[in-house]
């Protein structure tokens, strides 16, 4: 299943209208409609969006897979990714990649993640 299937089955479970998963985005619902027939797919922060509104982790949006963190750990993933990760053009191309590839990217920003998570406390160690 990829990342269009998951975000109508979602959509439907929470039992939302298209209209108003792009009202929450503030885009256009057209433009939410391409997500789910996967003419496109949604950008970084758009992505965090969805992820909070439909109750899951961005992992499991664009793999399927839960994530290994706990939540908390998840909304400070995705909270970095946003500010660290969001340039547009970037996650174009990454949203045309295949899920295995999108998978090794995701653990790869994931890896980034921690060792900036360690170098922080370690800066407040010596504070």
């Amino acid at each position: 299943m990829d990342i269009a299937k998951r975000l109508a089955n979602l959509r439907r479970k929470h039992r939302y209208t298209q209209q108003q998963i792009a009202d929450y985005l503030g885009i256009s619902r057209g433009a939410y409609a391409n997500y789910e027939i996967g003419n496109r797919e949604p950008d970084a922060s758009t992505l965090a969006k969805l992820a909070q509104m439909l109750e899951v982790s961005t992992d499991w949006l664009l793999t399927g897979k839960e994530p290994t963190s706990s939540p908390s750990e998840e909304q400070e993933f995705t909270e970095w990714l946003k500010e660290n990760m969001g340039d547009d053009l970037f996650f174009y191309e990454f949203n045309k990649s295949p899920e295995e590839m999108k998978q090794e990217a995701i653990e790869t920003f994931r890896a980034i993640w921690e060792i900036e998570k360690k170098k922080a406390e370690r800066r407040k160690g010596k504070e």
